[in-house]
């Protein structure tokens, strides 16, 4: 089976500090129009994004902030893509695309940023993850380019485009943002879950938490 890398990297986006992209709010699979409000960061991701994409009302934005250890990764290990169909196959279910974009350059997401062929395994859940297992050693063997997403550029792709999380490579706060377009109407998101906007909600109010939390900022 084969898979063509479907990576683009269009522009650069406004480069924010740690001071900023920390005091963001992370959004759950929100509108355009309402992730306005997780901050200057996430307009400066929305205005950047097509017209049409920011009139279409069935457009996602989903977006976590997470503060990160050198070393540490922000998500579970493994190349996979987002939003395929339950086959692992490309072709299977309708294109998703997703335009996304890192701020505050702690960790870098990797791509596969090359055609390859795999085996045709028996379709589910365990063929996406051995072919992901698959793709890391030959990686690691040099037989695949990969890309790293730069901070700060908006980056096209869709739900065929390979990639993993790869360990900060510095402390801070990172966040990434992602608009989401093409998912169908039993994959949208139904408004109940808000597992993302947790992350980043504690305040300090007394001096004991303050002490507690002066080494996170």
């Amino acid at each position: 089976m084969r898979f063509d890398s479907t990576l683009r990297l269009l522009q650069p986006l406004p480069r924010f500090p740690q001071e900023v992209v920390r005091e963001e709010v992370s959004q759950c699979r929100v509108p355009c129009a309402q992730a306005r409000a997780g901050g200057p960061v996430h307009r400066a991701f929305i205005e950047a994004l097509p017209q049409a994409w920011q009139d279409d009302p069935d457009v996602e934005i989903f977006s976590r902030l997470l503060w990160v250890r050198a070393g540490w990764y922000p998500m579970s290990l493994g190349y996979h893509c987002d939003w395929a169909a339950p086959s692992g196959a490309p072709g299977d279910a309708p294109r998703v695309e997703t335009l996304m974009a890192n701020f505050g350059g702690c960790t870098h997401t990797e791509f596969i940023d090359a055609p390859f062929e795999v085996d045709d395994l028996p379709p589910g859940p365990s063929r996406q993850r051995a072919w992901g297992e698959e793709l890391a050693a030959r990686v690691a063997r040099g037989e695949l380019r990969t890309t790293r997403l730069p901070e700060g550029v908006l980056a096209w792709f869709d739900n065929a485009a390979w990639h993993r999380a790869m360990p900060a490579t510095e402390t801070g706060w990172r966040l990434l943002i992602r608009a989401i377009r093409g998912l169908e109407p039993s994959r949208r998101h139904d408004g109940q879950s808000t597992f993302t906007s947790v992350r980043n909600t504690f305040r300090p109010t007394t001096p004991e938490e303050e002490a507690r939390y002066a080494p996170y900022r």
